[in-house]
């Protein structure tokens, strides 16, 4: 039986460096949907893990086709939706986000959630489930 109160209570990306800056940046979590794939994004949701510490706030939804070059699908700023731990959070991806074909979805942390970039735990993006919805395209390899 699967239970909607059960999820990954301690679970978490990043933070990673900068190689060109050496500047510590936030975490990340990122989706290949395979070679033949791609989704043009409309929604999004995410659950928060179940720390108490790192509400994530300032984030960003971005796609690629090819894993190198990415762009903005989606960027959120001082959002207080997954304030508390265990909960989810739904978004739409507006256009011209929504009618970009993307190979890779990833969601970045792009402020430190502690407030001050010295403390490298608070560019821990704590996140328990993604789900991305819209049109998914499948073209067949030669």
């Amino acid at each position: 039986m699967f239970c909607l109160q059960t999820f990954n209570r301690v679970n978490f990306a990043g933070p990673s460096r900068n190689s060109e800056t050496g500047k510590t940046e936030g975490g990340w979590w990122r989706v290949d949907l395979g070679a033949n794939k791609t989704l043009r994004c409309d929604y999004y949701a995410a659950r928060r893990n179940g720390e108490l510490e790192g509400q994530p706030r300032c984030w960003e939804l971005g796609g690629s086709a090819d894993g190198v070059e990415w762009w903005c699908l989606r960027r959120h700023e001082n959002d207080g939706d997954l304030s508390t731990p265990g909960v989810w959070g739904a978004w739409p991806v507006p256009p011209p986000g929504s009618g970009r074909a993307c190979r890779y979805l990833r969601v970045r942390l792009t402020e430190n959630t502690h407030g001050t970039d010295g403390d490298v735990s608070g560019w821990r993006l704590r996140m328990s489930n993604l789900e991305f919805y819209g049109r998914l395209s499948t073209r067949r390899l030669l």
